[in-house]
């Protein structure tokens, strides 16, 4: 049901199906299977379905008296949506009724999609994006918020996976009553939603995120989600934050991923010095060397540290993680302490590396 509509046609016969050009929903009367006496309404929906049908509106009457249970179960089957609509009712009436519809949508994605790049890259213009986004319901008062998705999904663009989930998007938005639209930006999917609170993003993000990994072999999925805007002229600024907050999650080594903004604790104040000269000095002096190493000699000291900091020093955690001997863990850990010169039983020295990943992760 989620199928996007991308315009109407009528379609009698199978050689006007192959006009189809896809996604459109499909209108007929059956005059055409009525008049040829070999063709029946299950051959008109498997062509149909074939040449990328949305659906089908079938016109019950004088040509096509009932629908029969092995077409309804054949549709079943494909996930493919069949409507019947009695005689007496005009099917001029109903297209254009969907053509004024579509004509809306593709009115409506085009000014809020321009009117977002506008709030996004050019704040300052906010007396041409404001009156766009205020007209179509993203307003302050209706909790308006960013979100990024990104990941290595390695979605093809060409491929219709692109396509469903823009339409998976925006069927999870229906149920949960609110408005979300989408801008593509790099490898990652900026959400601009109004009248979700903070419950109905998390089941947002949690019905998305399923999505993807039915579709995709072990995707890569990572979220941000910003504070509530309170002033549009906010937007650009809550975007930066949550692209700051989507690196830290893609590149942080220590502690479980932050998906909200306002749960930054100390990544706040990393963020604010990210920018001195002094942040990389101080991860070249705590941790680059362990980095330098493994580069050189293809080891994994970084991964076990950075474990045995989120594990707060409990090697027994690290080896599970790591599916090897406490042993081994034990033996890398002194490696490490000799190469860094530190004591990593003392909880500043832990303290002060945990420090130095974070930092790693924000700039």
């Amino acid at each position: 049901m989620y199928n996007s509509v991308k315009w109407v046609h009528m379609v009698e016969n199978e050689e006007i199906s192959s006009f189809l050009d896809g996604g459109e929903i499909v209108f007929t009367t059956g005059i055409g299977i009525f008049e040829a006496k070999d063709f029946d309404l299950l051959s008109l929906v498997k062509e149909n379905i074939q040449n990328g049908a949305s659906g089908m509106v079938v016109n019950v009457g004088p040509y096509i008296p009932e629908i029969s249970e092995t077409v309804i179960a054949y549709c079943n089957r494909l996930g493919f949506p069949l409507f019947v609509v009695p005689w007496e009712v005009k099917m001029a009436r109903i297209i254009k009724v969907f053509c004024l519809y579509i004509l809306e949508a593709e009115k409506y994605e085009m000014e809020i999609s321009e009117a977002l790049e506008k709030a996004l890259h050019f704040p300052k213009q906010d007396n041409i994006y404001a009156p766009v986004l205020e007209k179509y319901g993203f307003h302050p008062d209706n909790k308006i918020q960013i979100s990024v998705l990104a990941g290595e999904f390695k979605i093809d663009e060409k491929t219709t996976l692109v396509d469903e989930l823009l339409q998976k998007i925006n069927y999870i938005t229906y149920q949960l009553d609110g408005k979300v639209t989408i801008s593509k930006s790099d490898k990652h999917y900026i959400l601009f939603s109004a009248n979700m609170d903070e419950a109905k993003i998390h089941v947002f993000s949690n019905r998305l995120t399923e999505f993807l990994n039915s579709k995709l072999k072990d995707p890569e999925i990572h979220w941000a989600i910003g504070s509530e805007i309170k002033q549009l002229h906010d937007i650009h600024k809550s975007y930066l934050r949550v692209k700051n907050l989507l690196k830290i999650n893609q590149r942080a080594m220590i502690f479980n991923p932050i998906t909200d903004d306002h749960n930054l604790g100390a990544y706040e104040l990393l963020m604010e010095y990210a920018d001195k000269t002094g942040a990389k000095e101080y991860i070249n002096n705590m941790i680059e060397p362990l980095f330098e190493y493994d580069r050189m000699n293809n080891t994994d000291l970084c991964v076990v540290l950075s474990l045995y900091l989120e594990s707060n020093g409990r090697v027994n955690d690290v080896a599970q993680k790591l599916f090897v001997h406490r042993n081994t863990i034990n033996y890398k850990i002194k490696k490490i302490e000799n190469l860094l010169s530190c004591d990593l039983s003392d909880f500043f020295v832990r303290l002060n590396l945990a420090v130095a990943f974070m930092m790693k992760a924000v700039l």
